[in-house]
């Protein structure tokens, strides 16, 4: 047992730091992009890819020049303004007097020098949560959402498109984007690339997000049609469905929903409103995953521990929507981010560290748990451009391979369910069928009976006549075939409780038919500690591998039973002879019969004892096999 204890306890810990390492890489290989890379930075609103091409992916980070206030027409010739860092929020800026309700008004400007390409090129930004216009040279190379030059906000119905450019021969080209958003700041980093490659990584980007979604909505489906079935009704099924649509609300809310802005999907809300939206599902989701982990990996979480996360989450939700958007970003987003998380973190140290024991199935729910997590802080770092490059189908790809283990484990928990309930169909049915044997056999004994009793007054007249006539020898004659025919009949009984004389005396009897010698001594009240069917399922499974294998054995065979109480405990012996080859396979004992259900009467047993609390052992020496099982009982059942 110590060894499965630190095995399980290894996957865990693994799990943390699997974690750790899945979530944190993105942000580091962020951090190091530049010498990790050795690509070209924008400096002072110029950037050289004389060593680069649009045939891979270029990454226009560094300095832009930046106009704030005001929209600019591309390719207008005007005074530079500032420099700023791109990907990069503003600490502050001024709303239009114009457009107030459009946010921030923003041009961004970059010179790209030694730029030589003779297919199409564009300029895009996957992923914005805002409305902008991106042109080379003067000609549109991508859009997203509306602008205010069209509709005076930038919600509204969204316009998503790549263009095709082909540039000039000059060297020298001029990018420029346009921004009308709620953000401060151009805080995704936008992409120079072959414009045939880039729709092609974009559609297969869709392609592969469909089939993604697809599989998530599949199990969710599932769900919703078992929650409307009678049996699925529960409230486990009911927090397992609603998991699902936030979660499905969630993937809907990432950045490019299949060539889709979340401002089309979501009814032409603003993307204020959306990103406070998907932080309010990010928190849901997180307590949401918490509670299937406690509920299905075993994980002891008190109540007051579920009250505190919601009402952190919540709290922390307030704070979200007090913090103004012109001071959102940076440290902001990524305090608020890593702080939603807080109560994943302590519930993964306490699955890693704490002394209960979490069996595998949980285990497995616990590692469908992690990626799904790691996938969302990924998700959320990405969307908030504190990550890049593109990481869009971070949550897409990771949250439904933990549906799938999850789904997988929660599949074989409803199988084992069924396999006990029809185990346990079985066993009643067969206690039903040993009971009426019993009923039939006492049946049979009453009729003798009350034959009897209705010819004693025959035999008692009989009796006396041959008394007072002296015919002795005549009368101990009459004596002995009336004691051979009023011997004890074939009724067994062992002790006060029904079920259990039953199930011996059927046994008794198959191994008296077999000339298999049977001794039993038998103790167990009429009030048992242990419920019929499950002490049906015990004895019965027990007796019946006994009767098993004394058929397969040599003489002299023989089968015992002992039940008896000992220190608040009814222990139950059985021992048997046997042939001495023991068919031990992955950890239990198999039936020398063939078929599907070999090795399952020991495993039913285990399980029974197992819910009681007790322990069952099994031993064999030379050719005799000994089970011991105990139930742990109380004193008022003791009668």
């Amino acid at each position: 047992m110590k060894k499965r204890f630190d095995y399980s306890k290894a996957l865990l810990i693994s799990g943390l730091i699997f974690f750790f390492a899945i979530s944190g890489l993105p942000l580091l290989r962020t951090l190091f992009y530049r010498n990790l890379t050795c690509t070209p930075q924008a400096v002072d609103g110029k950037i050289n890819l004389e060593a680069v091409s649009p045939a891979g992916t270029i990454l226009l980070d560094g300095d832009w020049d930046y106009s704030a206030g005001r929209l600019t027409s591309a390719g207008t010739k005007r005074s530079p303004g500032v420099f700023v860092h791109v990907p990069g929020y503003l600490p502050g800026y001024e709303e239009s007097d114009e457009h107030p309700s459009a946010g921030v008004f923003a041009s961004y400007r970059l010179t790209a020098e030694g730029l030589d390409y003779t297919g199409a090129v564009t300029v895009y930004i996957p992923g914005f949560n805002g409305a902008y216009r991106a042109y080379i040279d003067g000609s549109l190379s991508s859009e997203s959402g509306c602008m205010p030059a069209d509709s005076g906000k930038t919600s509204g119905a969204s316009r998503t498109g790549i263009y095709p450019v082909f540039l000039s021969d000059s060297g020298t080209h001029e990018i420029v984007i346009e921004t009308a958003t709620s953000f401060p700041g151009l805080y995704m980093v936008p992409i120079l690339k072959d414009y045939n490659m880039a729709v092609r990584y974009e559609t297969a980007k869709s392609i592969i997000g469909f089939i993604l979604f697809g599989v998530v909505l599949f199990p969710l489906f599932m769900l919703v049609v078992f929650h409307m079935l009678p049996q699925g009704k529960s409230l486990n099924s009911a927090w397992l469905l609603i998991t699902g649509i936030v979660a499905v609300l969630r993937m809907m809310l990432s950045g490019g929903f299949y060539g889709f802005s979340p401002v089309t999907l979501f009814a032409g809300l603003s993307y204020e409103v959306l990103d406070k939206l998907r932080y309010l599902l990010t928190l849901a989701l997180n307590v949401l995953l918490i509670f299937i982990l406690q509920k299905h990996a075993g994980i002891f979480l008190s109540r007051r521990e579920m009250l505190s996360f919601s009402v952190y989450c919540a709290a922390l939700y307030l704070v979200r929507l007090g913090i103004p958007q012109n001071l959102y970003g940076g440290n902001t987003a990524f305090i608020l981010i890593a702080s939603a998380f807080a109560p994943e973190f302590y519930v993964f140290l306490k699955a890693c560290f704490s002394r209960y024991h979490i069996t595998r199935h949980g285990i497995a729910v616990y590692w469908g748990i992690i990626l799904a997590v790691a996938g969302l802080i990924i998700d959320c770092f990405y969307g908030n451009g504190l990550i890049y490059p593109d990481m869009s189908l971070a949550f897409p790809i990771m949250f439904p391979l933990a549906t799938i283990l999850i789904s997988l484990v929660l599949i074989n928990g409803t199988y084992r369910q069924m396999a006990a309930a029809s185990s346990q169909l079985d066993t009643a049915m067969s206690q039903i069928s040993m009971q009426k044997e019993y009923l039939q056999a006492v049946r049979s004994e009453i009729e003798v009976i009350r034959g009897i009793k209705h010819d004693m007054r025959h035999f008692i007249r009989v009796m006396k006549t041959l008394c007072d006539e002296g015919r002795f020898a005549e009368l101990k004659n009459f004596l002995d075939e009336y004691s051979e025919k009023t011997e004890p009949g074939t009724v067994p009984y062992y002790c006060e409780n029904a079920v259990a004389n039953a199930i011996l005396g059927h046994y008794v009897l198959k191994a008296g038919q077999a000339g298999i010698p049977f001794r039993c001594f038998c103790s167990i009240p009429k009030n048992a500690p242990v419920s019929d069917t499950d002490l049906c399922t015990v004895l019965g499974n027990a007796l019946e591998n006994a009767l098993e294998a004394c058929a397969d054995a040599g003489e002299p065979r023989f089968i015992s039973a002992e039940t008896r109480f000992l220190d608040n405990q009814l222990i139950i012996r059985i021992e048997n002879s046997y042939s001495g080859n023991r068919n031990f396979t992955s950890g239990r004992y198999l039936s020398t019969k063939g078929g599907k259900n070999r090795g399952m009467g020991i495993e039913n047993i285990k399980r029974v004892i197992d819910s009681y609390g007790g322990f069952l052992k099994t031993d064999h020496d030379g050719n005799v096999f000994t089970l011991m099982a105990a139930f742990p009982c109380s004193a008022e059942n003791n009668v």
